[in-house]
């Protein structure tokens, strides 16, 4: 999935064409999504296409497409102080853009099957914590990542006010999922073919 948007010279122009297309709507997200470069997240020899409306893939490591990301940040109707749970954490990218909306008080957690996709987004964890200047305009929940199955989470565990299942979960498993938030939660996630 993406494409839907034209391609950007940088970060602030695909953002940019994020908005005239009405994928990214609110004020807020837009803030979180020009604090973070998504190239940041890609390996340096494929920053080329960090800026196309494509999702990327190498390896273990993915990307989703800025559009997709961009329905997800909206549709989660995120606000300060929550906790969050990101169900295939994968790059950390989404998870650190939550993070500036959520806040000091907020709860970030990422589970991930892929123990080198959790050292890679540790990796760009740090390096977004130690060159962002993002901390001048946003207070900052920094995501935990861990690795494991998110359908071997104990039904026992602490619910969440936002989850986003962005790994891949047959129909079978949406109630397994709802079982993960709070009362008047809002879980988001693929599913037949839509978000």
């Amino acid at each position: 999935m993406g494409g839907a948007v034209s391609a950007g010279e940088d970060n602030d122009e695909l953002i940019d064409n994020l908005k005239e297309a009405q994928y990214i709507r609110t004020e807020l997200v837009e803030q979180a999504f020009r604090a973070i470069d998504r190239a940041d997240y890609y390996l340096e020899e494929f920053k080329d296409n960090a800026y196309k409306d494509l999702a990327w893939k190498h390896g273990n490591i993915h990307l989703s497409a800025p559009c997709i990301y961009s329905e997800v940040m909206e549709a989660l109707d995120l606000q300060p102080g929550l906790s969050f749970l990101n169900l295939g954490s994968g790059t950390g990218y989404l998870s650190s853009m939550v993070g500036l909306i959520l806040g000091p008080f907020g709860v970030n957690h990422g589970v991930e099957l892929h123990s080198d996709v959790i050292e890679y987004a540790k990796q760009k964890l740090d390096f977004f914590i130690k060159t962002s200047d993002s901390f001048d305009k946003f207070e900052f929940c920094e995501p935990s990542f861990v690795t494991g199955n998110c359908l071997e989470i104990s039904p026992d565990c602490t619910q969440y006010d936002r989850v986003y299942c962005g790994a891949g979960v047959q129909k079978e498993h949406e109630d397994y999922m709802k079982n993960l938030l709070k009362v008047g939660g809002i879980l988001v996630m693929p599913l037949e073919e839509k978000v």
